[in-house]
């Protein structure tokens, strides 16, 4: 009797297969994405400054300094160790990825970080705490390459409530680990073990619910060739901030003090929930755009209209930061006063800069530009570097801050030049007015946060005026793309973050506001200015 053919091959790349995506197909996921992670990552955000309050509360500041150098240098080892850059080339294919090529894909991200461990675990036992820090933290390499594949998969499909989902569950387990073991005596060992656990869980879940499930590695060094080109330069632009962080650190210590470290690490702290959930969206336009560009049409025509949002958005997460010289001693106490004024300077950066990463970075990736991105960064290094570091010895970890201004500014203007060349979108025109507004805020907040009363009061009404006013600007000099926004996301909020249900209509209003934005796009007509 014959034997029955096999059918393996066939499953494996009928597991791969993806689903054809219209131009509405495409917003109404990115702006369901988009509204997904942003709402999702208001928790995190809570967490967060949760968490740093705990931790600057129970730690000393020459702790959280050494654990901000261990941080510094696992992040860089990490960084070389993953390979995450090098799943770009897979995201912005024109056609699925073969089984083969995610396989692939894992061995190469396996072999570089199982190395890595081993070499940063024997190089590291000499230099005692901070040595050991960095080891454990390491570990998590290995163990997030086993999820890169199926995450590629899911960001192809632009399935974002699964990513949403994954990522939520591993931002509560790393903050209450945080928390828990900080609280009950683990020290820096809870910080450190924290990053192993949020490793652990997205992993896991990111596994769960890919379409693939867990993708086992098989080398292949024809495939792992052509995951090069783009792929290592999206990976070269990670390998220079983190080296940039590394001079930063190492130098604020060499040439400042511990305490200069201790203070820039609890402003990066203090950053990284909203940093976190704003970078969500770069995963967003990333993978949008590139379907978008496989479907035969230009994602350019996303430009004006997500480089205002992002500026909004961006602007609201951190307004109330701007009530720093209030809000720091009052939620971190009175030996963390001297990071107030460095925390609002950085919030600026954060503004002038991330979004023009969220919708120009993935615009050039998507159209093959790897290079205008790459030398982006590294202007960006050079500059806070040069400005940064030699102010610290005078201003302290002021001078930091100074200097992340100014490479924020030197950055936003290479990545805009760049896609001016390629588009009629004039970058500057679209973000200018938000980040003007976010300054006029931020600077009354500042003044009132410093004015006579407790603490509490002043912080409280600091963040209420920055919030408020930021908005209020925004609302008269973008009032139609305000309202726009408005509608488009206010029945998806009320409905899956309110939980009050649907009302009559919702659906098909968010479905119809995204059909009708995706056909705006490709007519020109969201370009609010152009040259």
């Amino acid at each position: 009797m014959a034997s029955a053919p096999s059918t393996r091959g066939v499953k494996a790349e009928a597991r791969h297969a993806e689903p054809e995506l219209t131009a509405g197909d495409i917003g109404r996921r990115a702006a369901a994405g988009a509204a997904l992670l942003t709402a999702k990552g208001l928790l995190a955000q809570v967490l967060g400054l949760l968490s740093t309050i705990v931790v600057a509360r129970l730690l000393v500041p020459h702790q959280l300094g050494l654990y901000a150098i261990a941080v510094t240098i696992s992040t860089f080892l990490l960084m070389l160790g993953s390979g995450v850059g090098l799943g770009a080339a897979l995201i912005r294919r024109a056609t699925a990825p073969e089984h083969d090529d995610l396989r692939a894909y894992v061995a190469l991200q396996l072999m570089v970080s199982v190395g890595l461990v081993g070499v940063v675990i024997l190089a590291t036992r000499p230099f005692g705490l901070v040595g050991q820090l960095t080891a454990v933290m390491v570990v998590s390499a290995p163990i997030t390459a086993f999820g890169g594949a199926s995450l590629v998969v899911v960001e192809r499909q632009l399935l974002y409530k699964r990513i949403a989902t994954a990522e939520t569950a591993a931002i509560v387990v790393y903050y209450v680990w945080t928390i828990v073991t900080v609280f009950i005596g683990w020290g820096l060992w809870g910080l450190a073990t924290a990053t192993v656990m949020r490793a652990i869980v997205q992993t896991a879940l990111i596994i769960a619910v890919a379409p693939t499930g867990i993708i086992w590695p098989r080398y292949n060094s024809r495939r792992i060739r052509a995951l090069l080109g783009i792929g290592v330069q999206v990976q070269a632009v990670d390998f220079v901030f983190a080296l940039r962080d590394q001079i930063l650190v190492l130098g604020a210590a060499v040439i400042g003090s511990v305490s200069v470290v201790a203070y820039w690490s609890l402003i990066l702290r203090a950053l990284q929930a909203p940093q976190s959930l704003l970078f969500t969206l770069l995963r967003v336009s990333f993978p949008a755009m590139s379907r978008t560009r496989s479907a035969g049409r230009d994602p350019g025509e996303m430009l004006p209209r997500l480089l205002a949002a992002a500026t909004i958005l961006t602007g609201t997460l951190l307004a109330p930061l701007a009530a720093a010289p209030a809000l720091v001693p009052l939620l971190f106490g009175d030996n963390w006063t001297p990071a107030a004024d460095a925390l609002v300077l950085t919030c600026l950066a954060v503004v002038i800069h991330t979004p023009v990463a969220i919708a120009v970075q993935s615009y050039l990736w998507t159209a093959g530009d790897g290079k205008s991105p790459l030398r982006a960064s590294i202007a960006d290094a050079v500059a806070v570097i040069v400005i940064g570091l030699p102010l610290v010895p005078v201003l302290g970890v002021l001078g930091l801050a100074i200097g992340g201004v100014a490479c924020a500014t030197i950055h936003t203007a290479i990545l805009a030049r760049a896609v001016e060349r390629q588009t009629e979108v004039h970058v500057f025109r679209h973000i200018g007015t938000p980040v003007i507004a976010w300054m006029t805020a931020a600077g009354a907040a500042w003044g009132c946060s410093q004015g006579p009363g407790p603490l509490v009061i002043r912080a409280v009404l600091g963040s209420c005026l920055a919030v408020g006013l930021y908005l209020g600007l925004i609302f008269v000099t973008r009032r139609e793309l305000t309202l726009t926004l408005a509608r488009q996301y206010w029945p998806w909020i009320r409905r899956r973050v309110l939980r009050r249900g649907a009302g009559p209509g919702d659906d098909q209003r968010v479905d119809m506001a995204s059909s009708q934005t995706t056909e705006r796009f490709q007519a020109g007509e969201p370009r609010l200015t152009t040259r």
